[in-house]
């Protein structure tokens, strides 16, 4: 039996949480020895950690403190596993490490960081590459994305698809379609967003082309669901829209929306937006058609390879483009019927235990080399 240590503090962040909390419960039944590193707060928040080994580290995630401390935590073991390119940069007692690095967005949008930011994904995310045996990304577009800008070699990355719970999405009625819908004030037709709403997710874009179609979408208002506090701080160009063209009436935000009611709000919605300049996957596309809602999604980055045939294509660049593909999607239904059943249908290849299989099988290699 191998140990392996996993840098867990991540567990309730949005899309590294939901990779971590869905692949843990098939790590667990494997044959590795488990021990996690976490904080205080995962441990009063997800009871279901006490079953585990558990390490505490207090230290704030990309901080210095977190550099010194980390090492020893990890202690000796088989395989370190970190689901998130922040490693330790001193010498571990790990005999092997492994790294996910999901996308290379703070290199390709470097811009958007202060120069301490950009520094520090400059040097440690090569540094992550370096250091592990191997490295795992979700997507071949994100596989060559780490050969561009880190000069990876192909061999060491390997690109895996993340899953969907499709019991957690995949609900016809869950019988909470009318409370959700009241508790948050929808309306009959909508169109929903989910991200975290940071510049590259392309809010803007999405604003403009609400502007540009104007009254052609007066009866399908958009429906933001993300932290409105991330909102704030790095995507300020968005509201500043919205106060400019005063389209308080059109964009509504719902602000942090729990995990359980996601599904209602997608299988509610006329149509699932996803206008995101880079992804190196993008689950929310994958949930939006599990959950039966018809996904309309940017060209670009790891977005095609995903969603295949099952969504509508548009040219996140043009807020031109993105407007008439609202206008095509609130005025054709069949084109909608169409969408669902592709996207439920093309969402049932994306599993979250074959996902799980494939770590596995990774990191058991690596404990046999």
């Amino acid at each position: 039996m191998h140990d392996l240590c996993i840098d867990a503090r991540m567990l309730l962040s949005s899309g590294i949480g939901t990779y971590l909390r869905s692949l843990l419960p098939f790590i667990a039944k494997s044959s590795f020895r488990l021990r996690l590193i976490v904080n205080k707060t995962l441990v009063e928040q997800l009871p279901w950690l006490s079953r585990f080994s558990l390490e505490i580290l207090e230290a704030p995630i990309y901080s210095f403190t977190e550099q010194l401390q980390l090492p020893a935590l990890v202690g000796h073991c088989d395989l370190f596993w970190s689901p998130h390119y922040n490693i330790p940069l001193l010498r571990l007692r790990a005999r092997k490490r492994l790294v996910t690095i999901h996308d290379v967005n703070h290199l390709v949008f470097r811009k958007n960081l202060s120069l301490a930011q950009r520094f520090y994904a400059h040097v440690v995310m090569r540094q992550a590459v370096k250091r592990s045996a191997h490295v795992i990304t979700n997507s071949e577009f994100s596989k060559k994305e780490l050969c561009k800008y880190i000069h990876a070699p192909a061999d060491k990355i390997t690109a895996m698809h993340l899953g969907v719970d499709v019991k957690r999405f995949f609900i016809e009625d869950d019988g909470r379609g009318a409370e959700i819908k009241k508790r948050y004030r929808l309306p009959d037709k909508y169109f929903l967003f989910v991200g975290n709403l940071k510049p590259h997710k392309n809010l803007a874009g999405l604003i403009r082309a609400y502007r540009i179609a104007g009254d052609q979408l007066k009866d399908f208002p958009l429906m933001v669901v993300g932290k409105k506090e991330g909102f704030l701080q790095a995507d300020s160009e968005s509201q500043q829209l919205i106060e400019q063209f005063a389209l308080h009436g059109e964009i509504r935000f719902l602000d942090f929306v729990p995990e359980e009611d996601l599904p209602s709000l997608y299988r509610l919605a006329t149509a699932t937006i996803f206008p995101s300049l880079y992804e190196g996957f993008g689950l929310p596309a994958i949930e939006a058609m599990s959950a039966g809602s018809p996904l309309a999604v940017s060209n670009v980055a790891s977005l095609p390879e995903v969603c295949g045939d099952a969504a509508l294509y548009f040219d996140p660049h043009q807020p031109e483009d993105i407007a008439r593909m609202l206008i095509q999607l609130a005025t054709h239904p069949q084109l909608l019927l169409t969408l669902k059943e592709k996207g439920i249908a093309h969402s049932q290849k994306f599993c979250w235990e074959k996902c799980a299989s494939e770590h596995l099988q990774v990191m058991e290699r690596l404990c046999r080399n």
